[in-house]
């Protein structure tokens, strides 16, 4: 392909990429602002159930075309064994899987937008189900990808460091056809949805509440509301201007992202446990939450 083609190409999958992101904002704004918790509640239901379905379709159906899962593993095993065994050094070395596998997968719930759905729970045995629930549900959703990941390693060899990334887009290119790989586009969409609606209506509400109210309270309901909805209007142009001018991939990101909301568990589980625990201790918390990672980050580079 020529150079000038591909340069236009380029431009026209920004352009597409660019569009597709203010319409994603856009929707999630819209239904958010007008429903709120309820709406997000139904619309997060339904996301996770198109991503769902998605993972479990894509996983059978590659298993298909690489014979069954018996071939598929059999595939890895001839390439590299190793991959199907506890090692103790790499991303399995006890410090990496402690705090990158076991401290990032029970702490989801300190995610702000994950606990007000906690909080919002109509009774103790709605909560309860939740708990129960929670584990078969990382379960459900995570080993999918590790199976095609490791199915992927076989298939697709000497992928290292990025372009390890790809290992997934690779094996639904070539094992799935066009519309459950267009499935698996919405799926992600969904995915992405069901984190922004959450967030922008947790943080709008943490203005008004937690903010606005104690500098000015009032009983007025009606412009906590508006000012809610103004807010999330803001933070979401802010979310695309970062999301078009950091120049990081999605990764990266979401590692800095899962990192900074690690740090909120220490206040979550004392804001819990300790009734001595202040506003102030709360704060000092999250500072030294946010300076210990930055140091870290910056020695780690």
């Amino acid at each position: 392909m020529p150079p000038e083609v591909l340069r236009v190409f380029v431009i026209l999958a920004v352009y597409v990429a660019a569009v597709i992101g203010v319409g994603v904002l856009v929707i999630a704004l819209v239904y958010t602002a007008l429903g709120g918790m309820r709406a997000t509640a139904w619309t997060n239901v339904l996301q996770g159930i198109i991503f769902l379905t998605f993972l479990v379709l894509a996983t059978f159906w590659i298993a298909r075309a690489l014979g069954g899962f018996g071939a598929a593993m059999e595939r890895v095993v001839e390439h590299d064994p190793d991959l199907l065994r506890v090692r103790r050094d790499g991303l399995f070395e006890p410090r990496q899987w402690t705090s990158c596998g076991l401290l990032i997968s029970l702490t989801v719930i300190a995610f702000p937008h994950m606990f007000v759905r906690l909080l919002a729970a109509g009774s103790e045995r709605s909560l309860k189900t939740v708990c129960r629930l929670y584990p078969l549900a990382l379960i459900a959703l995570w080993l999918p990808p590790v199976l095609i990941g490791v199915w992927g390693a076989a298939i697709f060899p000497g992928l290292e460091g990025k372009a390890s990334d790809q290992i997934f887009s690779k094996m639904v290119s070539a094992h799935l056809p066009e519309f459950v790989a267009g499935f698996g586009f919405l799926a992600v969409l969904a995915a992405v949805m069901s984190t922004l609606d959450a967030q922008l209506l947790t943080l709008s509400s943490m203005l008004v509440r937690d903010v606005i109210d104690r500098i000015r309270p009032a009983d007025a309901p009606r412009r906590d509301v508006l000012v809610g909805r103004l807010f999330s209007v803001v933070i979401a142009a802010a979310v695309y201007l970062l999301a078009m001018t950091v120049g990081d991939s999605i990764f990266g990101i979401a590692a800095v992202s899962f990192s900074g909301y690690v740090t909120l568990t220490p206040l979550l589980f004392l804001g819990v446990r300790w009734r001595r625990f202040t506003t102030a201790g709360a704060i000092a918390s999250l500072v030294a939450g946010i300076l210990l990672m930055a140091f870290i980050t910056r020695r780690g580079k």
